[in-house]
């Protein structure tokens, strides 16, 4: 056993493997994740802010819950997260935003390596020719 700050409160815990809250958050937690699975259960897009707001679990939370298998989406059973920003994507590793700056970020890392490759190009000497006499 270990001594670790709870991800919620800040509180100061004995850490059992697997869990991050202390107890008394762990009871609120998961006192409403019933009702946020309820949630997951209907909605057709998973709003974060309303998460937050309503059940004060921010979007990694709700992502550790889902990868642990607490919570469960049952419109999209192969939800996954943008590695980038966690947002969730239909599909692929990569959200809209993500994918368009990564897109952009390597074209403008290929000009770079372009540009250099060019300046180091020497130019072909010109034919000399000789005059006779």
């Amino acid at each position: 056993m270990e001594i670790k700050a709870c991800m919620k409160c800040g509180r100061l815990y004995k850490h059992i493997a697997g869990e991050e809250f202390c107890p008394e958050c762990k009871k609120q937690i998961f006192g409403k994740l019933d009702s946020l699975q309820r949630y997951l259960d209907t909605a057709e897009n998973i709003d974060f802010n309303f998460i937050k707001n309503r059940y004060g679990l921010n979007k990694y939370q709700v992502k550790e819950f889902i990868k642990t298998g607490k919570l469960n989406v049952k419109k999209n059973p192969f939800v996954s997260f943008c590695s980038g920003c966690n947002e969730i994507v239909p599909r692929g590793r990569l959200c809209d935003t993500c994918k368009t700056r990564t897109l952009f970020d390597l074209n403008r890392v290929k000009i770079e390596i372009l540009q250099d490759s060019l300046k180091n190009i020497e130019p072909i000497p010109k034919m000399r020719f000789i005059k006779k006499g």
